[in-house]
């Protein structure tokens, strides 16, 4: 059963915070939490398979969206003044909207994935598999791993410091598979809810997302964050990252 965060007063505006693909709730989003929390009531999913306190695998991004409905539905009337994921979190939340099952105003999607690579998807799965599979060992990656983050600008550090040692080889399978193949609903285009995408300037995988969002949902905003890289606005620079959520949400 997915276990939910909550933060702050129920009075006020609610929020959730989706996390991105083998870290945690409390790595991703601890300091905006502790920004956000006097001003918000904040939600924060802690995703199948990512979670310290209980062993579980991450079954698929509709799975993941179900559970989040339910949870919402249930336990606030299935409405949320805002929502933000980052990385996979973003991509279970573009699917939350494609569902139209919950309400929700105002959406920011932050690095959110959904530019599926094809039929080169199942060997480009088992590969960065075995190579993030390196990073429970403590090992190097392989030089070509290197050159695949470094095009996408993934830093490497910030990568292992954020990295859930716990994640299970099928979890990150079922992660990266659905990831790699994840097209974008055609029904997106009908949704109600004001969404803006966020990248960093150095990121082409995030890049190549937008443009395809776009085309399915032609009023998104698109923010680029010049010399950032993947999720960088939260894990390196928290401060700005809350700064940008409050006067997107306020």
């Amino acid at each position: 059963m997915m276990e939910f965060k909550e933060f702050g007063d129920s009075r006020n505006p609610k929020i959730m915070l989706i996390h991105g693909m083998a870290t945690t709730w409390d790595i991703c989003y601890k300091a905006a939490i502790d920004e956000l929390k006097n001003d918000f009531f904040i939600i924060v999913p802690v995703l199948d398979g990512h979670n310290p306190n209980e062993q579980s695998d991450f079954c698929s991004i509709q799975d993941a969206a179900n559970k989040i409905e339910e949870y919402v539905l249930h336990q606030h009337s299935g409405k949320l003044y805002a929502a933000s994921g980052f990385s996979m979190g973003g991509t279970i939340l573009i699917q939350i909207l494609a569902n139209q099952i919950l309400q929700i105003r105002r959406v920011v999607l932050d690095a959110a994935y959904c530019a599926p690579i094809g039929i080169f998807s199942k060997l480009c799965t088992k590969l960065l598999v075995s190579q993030i599979c390196r990073v429970k060992e403590n090992r190097p990656f392989h030089f070509l791993m290197r050159k695949v983050m470094e095009f996408g600008k993934f830093d490497e550090d910030a990568f292992r410091k954020a990295f859930f040692s716990d994640i299970s080889q099928k979890s990150i399978m079922n992660c990266l598979g659905q990831l790699l193949e994840y097209k974008i609903p055609k029904n997106l285009s009908t949704i109600k809810a004001d969404v803006t995408y966020w990248y960093g300037s150095h990121e082409s995988f995030a890049a190549k997302s937008a443009r395809n969002l776009k085309k399915v949902l032609p009023h998104l905003k698109i923010r680029s964050f010049e010399k950032y890289g993947h999720g960088e606005l939260f894990t390196k620079y928290p401060k700005q990252g809350v700064s940008e959520l409050k006067r997107l949400f306020v």
